[in-house]
């Protein structure tokens, strides 16, 4: 039974390599007489390993005779149209020429195991985010208040997102109970509302995939910091990569996973999104204040 994936360089090749030329046998450096030309009228002390003014200008000099006598040698190589390969060594991939596109790669079976009609969950990677009360329980594995684990090929190009709902009618109703009432003929502004949510009220949290929920925790008191703990299978293996994330009950969380890029389709839909949340919101502003929280609803 397959448990592993092996990686594979889908454009095997096979080259050819050649030598350059050996320059430092056939153009020596005298390593000693660079050194002499830069201690020339220099400053040394060998017991506390100083030097000062070192004769940059003789340095330069011994330099620059040696890239002549370099350029010399290989100027009288190949009647003087030595190319880079040539000089420093290269490597050439053995092309085979075909007349006509290959449906199939020149290998030759070895070796087949059993076949699948789809991926075995051995094989898929997976991603998994649990919440846990706190930092000591998320590194001991303890009860999670919330867990929630997926192929990642399922969740690939959607939006995932941390919600907290409230966590009885009761807690609802508290939370309606503390957004004041608009005067007549007024609006409410955003330093009208609350700016928390006190702690006698319980929240639960939710993961929603695309908005809809598709895991469900446990209540916690508004204000509470559980940690969030992220986690892909690692490459060829059943463990987990884990990162953990210090959370407040109460504030929404979008979960970002880098999994295989940015779709054109992915940016299209987002930009449908921004677009209809740009209207939504356009509507709600034109409409009396009694008709804005229904247009509201599940905005994202």
């Amino acid at each position: 039974t397959p448990d592993a994936w092996i990686p594979m360089d889908a454009s095997f090749k096979q080259y050819t390599y050649s030598d350059g030329m050996d320059l430092q046998q056939a153009v020596p450096l005298d390593a000693a007489a660079l050194i002499s030309a830069a201690g020339q009228g220099a400053q040394v002390n060998e017991a506390e390993g100083w030097v000062q003014h070192l004769n940059t200008a003789a340095l330069q000099g011994q330099l620059s005779a040696y890239q002549q006598r370099l350029k010399t040698y290989i100027d009288r190589q190949n009647g003087g149209q030595s190319t880079v390969g040539q000089v420093l060594g290269q490597r050439t991939a053995q092309i085979d020429p075909l007349p006509f596109f290959a449906a199939t790669l020149p290998y030759e079976v070895k070796a087949r195991s059993q076949s699948f009609g789809a991926i075995p969950d051995s094989l898929k990677a997976r991603f998994r985010y649990a919440i846990y009360p706190d930092k000591q329980s998320a590194v001991l594995e303890g009860s999670p208040i919330l867990q929630f684990e997926a192929d990642t090929a399922s969740l690939a190009g959607k939006k995932l997102t941390l919600a907290w709902v409230a966590a009885s009618d009761a807690d609802q109703r508290a939370i309606e109970a503390l957004i004041p009432q608009a005067r007549p003929g007024q609006t409410l502004k955003p330093q009208d509302l609350p700016r928390g949510l006190p702690a006698s009220i319980s929240l639960k949290p939710q993961i929603l995939v695309e908005g809809a929920v598709k895991a469900e925790g446990s209540a916690l008191r508004a204000g509470s910091e559980p940690v969030g703990a992220g986690a892909f299978t690692q490459y060829g293996s059943r463990q987990w990569d884990e990162t953990y994330d210090q959370l407040i009950a109460g504030q929404q969380t979008a979960l970002g996973l880098s999994i295989q890029g940015i779709s054109q389709a992915q940016m299209d839909r987002l930009k449908a999104r921004m677009e209809e949340t740009k209207q939504t919101l356009e509507r709600a502003q034109a409409a009396p204040e009694s008709q804005r929280e229904q247009i509201l609803k599940g905005i994202t």
